[in-house]
């Protein structure tokens, strides 16, 4: 094997990648929820071809797009770009917002299809009319005031501001300007920045959850996992689930008993008087 310089890296820049890595790999959470995130994600992607509605499959796509978002913040991480890695932050939020929006909205989801954007306010919308519409006035306007709140930290980092643009990369020396041009191992910064993807790869693994029809497809050890997790990270925050987890699984046990198998479903559906092909299907055909 070469040495650090013959691959153009010097010994202390080797050892700050490593240190970098380290300091990731403390972050263990990432890890379980990012597998949770992969399991949703692949088995709601198995859907045959009579299943595939607006709102399931822009959802998928809005989830998907958050999941690579959090793996290349994560890369970013590593070569101490944290200013590009909080940037996409942003963009996690949005997904991830506005996923669990499309997933309950045929309308917004068939907009979005269509190539409209469809702005966070769609998104706040949602929170304000569906998850707590049963809430007091006082809890809605805090809980749509919050998530407004996170946009606007997070839009300060997705644009070009003082706070990230200058203050990561100019200091005034009296006579002029000392720019940092590459990227610096910075141990504060990173866990700074690590913190903040985490928090929003929870907000990930939670609006996965709340565009789910029905928990019991999630299962029992999936729901109180992310609780777990998420009491861990966020405290009393978390979006705590007030459920029989013991019922919850039993009932999730009863539908995948009886399950049909794959391969009879366009058997079925043909036979099937309201599946959409025999709507369709014209007279004496």
């Amino acid at each position: 094997m070469g040495s650090h310089e013959e691959f153009g890296i010097s010994k202390e820049a080797a050892e700050e990648y490593d240190r970098a890595a380290d300091i990731i790999n403390e972050f263990s959470e990432f890890t379980t929820l990012m597998h949770m995130i992969k399991w949703v994600l692949e088995t709601q992607a198995a859907v045959g071809a009579d299943g595939k509605f607006s709102n399931t499959t822009a959802a998928l796509a809005s989830f998907t797009r958050a999941f690579h978002d959090i793996q290349g913040a994560i890369s970013l991480c590593q070569v101490h770009s944290y200013p590009q890695a909080l940037a996409l932050t942003r963009s996690i939020y949005e997904a991830a917002g506005i996923g669990r929006t499309m997933a309950h909205s045929f309308k917004i989801a068939e907009k979005w299809l269509q190539g409209q954007w469809q702005p966070d306010a769609k998104a706040r919308q949602f929170v304000r009319n569906v998850m707590y519409r049963d809430d007091d006035t006082a809890d809605v306007e805090d809980a749509v005031a919050s998530y407004s709140d996170s946009y606007e930290l997070l839009s300060r980092w997705a644009h070009v501001t003082a706070t990230s643009a200058l203050s990561p990369y100019m200091e005034d020396t009296g006579d002029g300007y000392a720019l940092m041009l590459y990227p610096k191992f910075n141990e504060r910064m990173l866990r700074f920045t690590l913190n903040t993807i985490l928090h929003q790869t929870l907000f990930l693994a939670y609006a996965i959850r709340n565009a789910t029809s029905r928990l019991e497809a999630l299962g029992a050890d999936w729901l109180q996992t992310l609780d777990a997790i998420g009491t861990q990270v966020t405290g009393s925050y978390t979006q705590k689930l007030e459920v029989d987890y013991e019922a919850l699984e039993e009932r999730r046990q009863n539908i995948v008993s009886n399950l049909r198998n794959s391969s009879e479903h366009k058997r079925a559906m043909k036979h099937e008087p309201n599946s959409i092909d025999n709507l369709l299907r014209q007279p004496g055909e």
